[in-house]
């Protein structure tokens, strides 16, 4: 009620309020308040705001599901998206318990923009393979006098030589420094990036293999189940030949838990939620 009496407008509702930068919207999200959040989004605070770790009220208020529901809904509503990422590349749905993932699906409907989002970014994904055995070299190369350290342009630069097209490049390079962030923009660490690089894309393919096309595409024999070979030209087509010859037999085995020899949906659904789950316990 006192919000809505005061109406304070959004210019001050978006004050940052803590050294984390988060706003009231965050505070009262992060505590699972159903009925303040209703009220300071009816007030005209923003659903979008990130604090210093990126996150926005979303990713705050599905931290504490189940008891923060109609918190959530609320923001949903006020349009948040469900796919922004914060600085540990986690989305709100990150943080959503298993036996509640159906119900935050049905939350409210897709928008086409999160449908665009969702769709377009996995086809491009997959249609963009990278061979990062060369990017590699490429970044050995451009650190001559080999003390490891290289400008951000000489890496978004290398990157787009590499084949990624601008945007990505910027994009990737940023989300590492945001991550690291005592190293400055003409200094960075180019091997710890690379490696940085090669595990979130890893997880990428992994993730792309839950879109049925491309499942049905690799697995020629029709099990429904991929072959380490099947596998393994998946990973290639995604990051190369060469650098897919260091990661793929490896990665395969920790997704193969039945030591079947082949990988099935399920096993690879319960790879991710295990990655998800060490990505939220601060473990690499």
């Amino acid at each position: 009620q006192l919000i809505k009496k005061c109406n304070f407008g959004s210019s001050l509702l978006d004050l940052h309020i803590n050294s984390s930068k988060q706003t009231l919207l965050h505070i009262a999200a992060k505590f699972g308040s159903g009925k303040v959040v209703k009220a300071l989004i009816e007030g005209k605070a923003s659903v979008h705001v990130q604090d210093m770790r990126q996150d926005t009220p979303l990713h705050l208020a599905c931290e504490k599901l189940p008891k923060s529901q109609e918190a959530v809904l609320a923001i949903i509503h006020a349009g948040a998206s469900r796919y922004i990422q914060n600085n540990k590349k986690q989305t709100p749905g990150s943080f959503v318990p298993s036996k509640l993932r159906a119900w935050f699906r049905k939350a409210a409907p897709l928008t086409p923009e999160e449908k665009k989002q969702v769709g377009g970014g996995m086809n491009s994904f997959a249609n963009k393979g990278l061979d990062i055995a060369l990017i590699r070299q490429k970044l050995s190369q451009a650190d001559r006098i080999q003390h490891g350290l290289l400008p951000y342009k000489e890496v978004l630069n290398i990157l787009i030589q590499g084949g990624m097209d601008k945007k990505a490049a910027e994009r990737n390079v940023k989300d590492y420094l945001g991550s690291h962030s005592k190293e400055k923009k003409d200094r960075i660490k180019w091997k710890d990036f690379i490696s940085d690089f090669v595990t979130m894309k890893l997880v990428q393919c992994v993730m792309l293999l839950g879109n049925a096309k491309i499942f049905g595409k690799i697995d020629v024999d029709n099990t429904q189940t991929l072959t380490l070979k099947e596998f393994s030209k998946h990973i290639d087509g995604q990051i190369g030949k060469e650098e897919g010859m260091r990661h793929a037999k490896k990665l395969f085995h920790k997704i193969d838990t039945n030591r079947d020899g082949r990988i099935s949906k399920f096993e690879l659904k319960l790879w991710y939620r295990q990655r998800l789950k060490a990505v939220n316990e601060g473990k690499t």
